[in-house]
């Protein structure tokens, strides 16, 4: 499993990912069915959780403000979302099953 997390850290590095970390699913049980680790890989054992930095100013606008969030949210979700299929489909690779969750 060593091999598969320096897998990922080099690919958030690569990617610009700000901050990233692991734990276990069993930690969000709790939340709305359908929405549990459980509800999505039944068996479920782990989660890789991940962000990207947005620069400050961009929720510091006056005019604009709107439209300018939006295209830095836009531009950012395909972003996670693209890096959630490459990390599932890494994930995979080692024999276990894992769920991109989009933003």
């Amino acid at each position: 499993m060593n091999a598969v997390l320096n897998d990922i850290a080099d690919i958030f590095t690569r990617e610009g990912v700000g901050l990233w970390g692991t734990g276990p699913s069993d930690q969000m049980e709790d939340e709305r069915p359908g929405y549990r680790p459980s509800d999505l890989v039944p068996g479920a054992r782990s989660l890789v959780c991940f962000g990207i930095p947005v620069p400050r100013a961009v929720f510091d606008q006056k005019r604009h403000a709107v439209d300018g969030v939006s295209r830095v949210q836009s531009l950012y979700y395909r972003k996670l979302d693209s890096l959630s299929i490459r990390l599932a489909a890494r994930l995979e690779e080692e024999g276990g099953r894992a769920m991109p969750v989009f933003g």
